[in-house]
């Protein structure tokens, strides 16, 4: 305000300032129309006969071609500082500056400006544009700019607004607002300009709310790019994670469950385990598994199955043989989610996922591998291709990597089998019979790795159960009209419980194993 105690014009004919912004070719009379307008706003207090007169759709049109037209700064901070409290004030305001600029080129340029880049990022966000409005690729890397240096509090004139809310509004503009491959486009984008580094740091830092946002922002780049997944693993403060978790006990925070669950589906077992093992640390000495058993007990039906599978496996770090309050409520968890006829598909999902998850062998880009390699196992190569390769990790770390998914699957085994006996069989089975098809087909995978550690129940008896409660469905699986690779798992399910059981299964099954060979 103190620059414009020395304006010249007299400010009694508003209107001749009006037509000059309007009319003349000449910018620093534009200029000067600009500063006269703005003392005359702030000088009516928000009268509404100004304000109806300076928000006419060809007043703002001039000011946005003063806007892209002016290289002073002092200027450019005026008309953005008048436009603000414009669009702060109504939404017919706001709809007016975007259809005088709907493809915001005026604002691509401004946002390229290193003195008033930060006012213009507020105004933006105030006008809440859409996706429509940020067709062009430049968005990512200057809405990454806004974000790294917006740390302070931006004033235009009685507008206040951080300028890292308006990053995380147009990027979240950019990674959800669009069609799935163009979603997914920018989030590689994000990545490939080394994006990630500067949302680590925001984990850390500022409110909930944008800290929540990051962790969204962070997840789409996951689904867009799975290889990032090591780099966020070894870099991200896991024990920020975990704060957010509890700082926000009222509301959702499922966003930041599904991260810490997406960079869980790392491409080397001993990774998983070092990952485990940072996030059992916890926060300000909070105990991790109690956290999310807390949170479990509280969660929606469709988080339930994915929080216990997370909690199971941080249990799994300790000793197997001992009981565990945290280990049977998870395992109670997912044979709940396993009930076919009281869960919906969603649950059913999620249900399926968890299984995956618990299969323990991903890909360097996140995806479950467990089914090919069991298929591998079997000797079927059909249609395999590259699906799974051990140079993802490499022939250095092959024995470390064979021994650390063979000893988590049997501690694994021995919890679900031990703590759900029949119960969890039987959950498997019926999900096999009635669960959606991604839920029918990992219950399968499930007990086909599974099948290999029925023998190490303490429970002799056990085995006559499983074979009983798993023989039919899985003879019912091995058909002739089944998909082959679901007839090749069930055929191996069942030469691994005749391996184990031995003469158990196949007096209890003589006639029933007389099924179709399976031709590889």
């Amino acid at each position: 305000m103190r620059m414009l105690d020395n304006v010249d014009l007299p400010l009694s004919d508003l209107s001749k300032v009006i037509a000059t912004v309007c009319s003349s070719d000449i910018l620093s009379d534009c200029e000067i129309a600009i500063r006269v307008m703005t003392k005359a706003w702030l000088d009516s207090h928000g009268d509404p006969a100004i304000e109806a007169a300076l928000t006419k759709p060809p007043v703002v049109e001039a000011i946005l071609e003063v806007l892209f037209a002016s290289n002073d700064d002092e200027i450019l901070e005026l008309a953005i500082s008048i436009l603000a409290e414009f669009a702060d004030r109504s939404e017919l305001n706001r709809q007016i500056i975007l259809n005088s600029d709907p493809q915001l080129k005026v604002f691509l340029k401004l946002l390229r400006n290193s003195s008033i880049f930060l006012k213009a990022a507020v105004l933006l966000y105030l006008l809440k544009p859409k996706a429509k409005h940020l067709i062009l690729p430049e968005w990512i890397p200057l809405s990454l700019r806004v974000l790294e240096f917006g740390v302070h509090l931006q004033t235009l004139f009685t507008v206040k607004c951080s300028p890292r809310v308006a990053a995380f509004y147009v990027l979240d503009q950019l990674l959800t607002g669009f069609n799935e491959d163009r979603n997914l486009e920018n989030a590689c984008q994000l990545v490939s300009i080394g994006g990630l580094s500067l949302l680590i740091r925001n984990v850390e830092i500022g409110g909930f709310l944008e800290r929540k946002k990051v962790v969204l922002i962070i997840s789409c780049c996951i689904r867009a790019d799975g290889s990032c997944r090591n780099y966020l693993a070894d870099e991200l403060n896991l024990a920020s994670l975990i704060e957010l978790i509890i700082v926000n006990r009222k509301n959702s925070n499922g966003s930041v469950i599904a991260l810490i669950i997406e960079l869980l589906c790392l491409n080397r077992r001993t990774l998983i385990t070092k990952f485990l093992n940072d996030l059992l640390n916890g926060w300000g000495g909070l105990n991790t598994m109690h956290i999310l058993l807390a949170y479990l007990k509280k969660a929606v039906p469709e988080e339930r199955p994915m929080v216990a599978a997370l909690l199971l496996q941080l249990d799994l770090l300790g000793d197997p043989l001992r009981c565990s309050v945290y280990r049977e409520e998870a395992v109670e968890a997912i044979i709940e989610s396993l009930d076919c006829e009281k869960c919906n598909g969603k649950i059913q999902e999620q249900s399926a996922k968890a299984l995956t998850m618990l299969g323990g062998r991903f890909s360097h880009t996140g995806e479950a591998t467990t089914e090919t390699w069991l298929l591998k196992q079997a000797s079927f190569h059909e249609s395999l291709g590259d699906a799974f390769h051990m140079k993802d990790i490499g022939d250095n770390f092959w024995h470390e990597e064979e021994e650390e998914i063979d000893n988590w699957r049997r501690k694994a085994a021995m919890a679900l089998l031990e703590s759900g006996n029949k119960r969890f069989l039987a959950a498997l089975s019926n999900s096999m019979a009635k669960g959606i098809p991604s839920l029918a087909r990992a219950s399968l995978v499930t007990i086909a790795w599974m099948s290999r550690f029925l023998n190490s129940v303490r429970d002799k008896d056990f085995q006559v159960t499983a074979s009983s409660i798993l023989g039919p469905q899985l003879v019912e699986s091995s058909n002739s009209d089944r998909v082959l690779e679901e007839r090749v798992l069930a055929s191996f399910s069942l030469q691994q419980i005749t391996k184990r059981c031995g003469d158990i299964f196949k007096a209890s099954h003589c006639q029933s194993l007389r099924v179709q060979p399976v031709h590889l």
